[in-house]
């Protein structure tokens, strides 16, 4: 899971840490990675991710699946 270096110490977090990424329709453990990335933001691999994304969330026009999720993250 990427998260920025500077986020992560305000969580308290080392790089390398367990964590898990929560949201409304299920979770994803996997450790912090630091990278450079906007703060309050996590980037995750999409087969990895896809367990914290809706199934039926889609882009009303264009059906395309909506990769973004909102999630809560805490150490494991």
């Amino acid at each position: 899971v990427l998260i920025d270096g500077s986020e992560a110490a305000t969580l308290g977090l080392s790089d390398g840490d367990a964590i898990v990424l929560r949201s409304a329709v299920g979770e994803l453990r996997g450790r912090a990675r630091f990278a450079r990335l906007p703060l309050r933001t996590v980037q995750v691999h999409w087969p990895e991710g896809n367990a914290l994304i809706g199934a039926g969330d889609r882009e009303p026009r264009s059906h395309i699946p909506d990769y973004n999720a909102v999630a809560t993250l805490e150490r494991a």
